[in-house]
């Protein structure tokens, strides 16, 4: 099957959070409304385009994806996941980290939440008087390995701009930050307006969208020290997005483009405008977009390009597909699978929307425990992916772990890992102290080092 070529389009990434210690089980979902299943509308753009003028026959050659069996959870992977309430428009409720424990028991364990953080009650001022509200989740950014990951969290009044939640006065958003996989958390800061986090700069900076006024266009800052970020003058803008080398793009209707208004990529075919869906950048910098092409039967599309936007290959999609994570020849996201897919059995609850692998010309959803409940009816998208094979730290009564840089109890502390945080295993040590043996580990962060395999579970 051969994928025809084209030039153009994108890629985001996510980022970092904080630093708060928790882990546990079982987050409450947010009240909410009924909504249907991610579509088209979920994209960033506002409209679907009308087709005009692209040509008939410009899908020809072009492979279309297949639906294949469910893959078993594999092995020496953790994924990240944003819980929440399916079919509705509320809020994330938080996020949870799901693997297989060293018995190969897959383990389902919630590592972060407002109410984890005991941030109290969010004070919201209506025509009855002021009244106490919880905390809500209102974005996040995460490196696709997690390494780092940030959260925006609306602490007092609403904090939005219309729709979920109109935006008020004395708003206030409080970000957390995480660099050790979500084990624990760090305060990031406090901005007094309505908003929420984008994306990770990479420079220990994160991209926010703020709200000055009720249904006013959103302001783009870096935080902290909230300067504004230069946009192209040209085009119609959807909101910014952050690659993973931190670098912030703008998409419209068929062009991704640079603060001077250069484009990156364009979308191919003529006859324009596209609609873009949703970008990702994944190994080597090479990017993926999905897209709806301006054609009678608007057909979705996912296209690939190498980090000189070379055209690599172009699949339509069976249905719709989110992008969460690429660490290598795998994209790791959620997609829509129909429930008389013979492949597929997904739960009734699910609608047929789980999260999925896609590998070369197939996608296929992960068994386990997105195929039960009770993740089986939450909102399960991937966010990110961490390799091991792993150790976890153990019996440290609720404290840390060093890393030290050699297998000696005499070498320098490099880092301290807590308690419930999965280092990845390199090697056991070559020797042993009197008292331990060693592993050769690296933190979640990257930081390389040994640490006493007696409070390590591997």
């Amino acid at each position: 099957m051969r994928a025809i070529a084209i030039t153009g389009v994108v890629v985001a990434a996510f980022v970092g959070l904080m630093y708060a210690r928790f882990s546990g089980d079982g987050v409450p979902a947010p009240e909410a409304t009924a909504t249907p299943r991610p579509a088209a509308a979920s994209s960033p753009t506002a409209s679907s385009p009308t087709p005009a003028g692209t040509p008939a026959d410009a899908l020809q050659g072009v492979a279309s994806l297949e639906i294949g069996a469910a893959l078993e959870f594999p092995r020496d992977v953790v994924l990240m996941i944003e819980t929440g309430c399916w079919q509705c428009d509320g809020p994330a409720s938080g996020f949870a980290r799901v693997y297989l424990d060293p018995s190969g028991v897959i383990r389902e364990e919630t590592i972060f939440s407002p109410e984890k953080l005991d941030l109290g009650p969010r004070l919201v001022t209506t025509d009855e008087g002021v009244l106490e509200r919880q905390p809500f989740i209102t974005g996040f950014a995460a490196q696709p390995d997690g390494s780092e990951v940030t959260v925006s969290v609306c602490v007092k009044e609403t904090c939005g701009s219309g729709g979920l939640d109109a935006w008020s006065a004395d708003s206030e958003v409080a970000l957390f930050r995480s660099t050790d996989g979500g084990v624990t958390w760090e305060d990031f800061g406090k901005i007094e307006e309505g908003g929420y986090v984008i994306g990770s700069l990479g420079d220990g900076a994160v991209l926010v969208a703020l709200y000055s006024a009720n249904l006013a266009p959103a302001s783009y800052r870096r935080f902290p020290g909230l300067d504004p970020v230069a946009r192209p003058q040209t085009g119609a803008l959807s909101a910014p997005l952050v690659l993973t080398d931190g670098t912030i793009v703008w998409p419209d209707r068929s062009h991704l483009r640079r603060a001077d208004g250069s484009a990156i990529l364009n979308l191919p075919f003529g006859g324009g405008p596209h609609q873009i869906e949703a970008v990702f950048q994944g190994p080597r910098a090479q990017i993926a977009v999905t897209w709806l092409a301006n054609l009678p039967e608007q057909p979705r599309l996912i296209s690939r390009f190498d980090s000189d936007g070379t055209h690599v290959e172009t699949h339509e999609l069976p249905d719709f597909f989110r992008f969460g994570a690429w660490p290598d020849a795998r994209l790791f996201g959620n997609a829509n699978f129909s429930n008389d897919q013979p492949q597929v059995k997904p739960p009734d609850e699910s609608d047929g929307y789980l999260p999925a692998v896609l590998e070369g010309e197939t996608i296929r959803p992960l068994a386990g425990p997105f195929l039960e409940n009770p993740l089986g009816t939450e909102r399960n998208h991937i966010v990110a992916v961490q390799h091991g094979p792993f150790a976890r730290v153990v019996k440290t009564d609720g404290t840390c772990v060093n890393v030290r840089a050699g297998p000696l109890a005499s070498a320098k502390v490099l880092d301290c890992a807590a308690e419930g945080v999965l280092l990845r295993l390199i090697k056991a040590a070559d020797a042993q102290s009197t008292d331990a043996s060693w592993l050769h580990v690296a933190t979640p962060s990257g930081i390389e080092g040994w640490a006493s395999s007696k409070y390590l579970e591997h």
